[in-house]
Formats: C-alpha cells, structure tokens, sequence
C-alpha cells in the first residue's frame, strides 16, 4: 500500500502481520503481533488499550517502548518492523480492545477476552453459599444466578 502525504511524497507501508481477536485464561502471557514493513524499524508501531468506554483509550506502548505507567505490558521486536505487545498476566480488567498503529497512521485492531474463575466463599455476603466452588465469567459481570446454574449447586 502506498500512502501520499499533504507534500507530494508517498512511502510504501503495509502492516504485515496484524492481532488477531484472542481468548485467554486470566493468568496467562499473551501475545498480540504486529510487524509493519514501512521503514524496518520496530520504533514506529505503538499500542492503544481501548476498553470500550468513553474516551477511554490508553497508549501503552509508544514507538514499541512500553510505559513505565503500565507494568503488566511489555514488547517483543526481534526482527525489522516488528513491535509485538505482550499482557504479562492476562486479567478481567485488561480484556479490551488492542490497536496497533504505525507511524504513517496505519491501525488494525484485536479484541482480547479472557476468561477467569472466581472463587467464592463465607466471605461473600449474602451470596455466600450461592455458589460454592469455581464459577466462570467472561470479560463482564455474570449475574449469580448464571454462576448458580453452571456450578450444579443449589
């Protein structure tokens, strides 16, 4: 893809590798790659975290340098072009949309869900009991009753 800039030049740029939409358990490493052919440098890609609400998006990486900001991020460019983002321990809260973009503009986007338990127990109020053992939610708030229903108890 050739991009043509407000001066008349146009520079070659593609992303040549681009996230893929991915499920995780919360706990694990993920990696989401992007690799951008324009110039060969890994500098030149940077990440978003857009958990979806209002002007809510974050640059966590910046020309592939992650932000001392956020510790659970960090990046692999082990070859030319390439700035892969990694979520070192895969949690509810960080399930979101991924942006990679480029320094010509170039953006693509992966939706990251992970998938977690939760363990109940006495201490959880009046839901204590609900249901006991392990209950799976999936990026929002399952209500009980759901919980109740895959667990087998009640």
């Amino acid at each position: 893809m050739s991009v043509v800039f407000s001066g008349g030049y146009s520079v070659d740029a593609d992303l040549t590798v681009q996230p893929q939409n991915t499920v995780a358990l919360a706990g694990t490493a993920v990696r989401l790659q992007c690799t951008t052919e324009q110039g060969g440098s890994p500098g030149q890609i940077s990440w978003v975290h857009d958990p979806g609400t209002t002007n809510s998006e974050v640059i966590v990486t910046f020309n592939c340098q992650p932000d001392s900001s956020f510790p659970q991020y960090s990046v692999v460019s082990s070859s030319a072009g390439q700035c892969d983002l990694v979520i070192n321990n895969a949690s509810l809260e960080l399930a979101a949309t991924y942006r990679c973009f480029d320094t010509v503009g170039l953006s693509t986007d992966a939706q990251l869900t992970v998938i977690g338990e939760l363990l109940l127990s006495s201490h959880a109020g009046r839901h204590a009991g609900y249901c006991i053992g392990y209950c799976l939610f999936v990026r929002l708030f399952v209500p009980m009753k759901f919980c109740k229903s895959i667990s087998g108890v009640g």
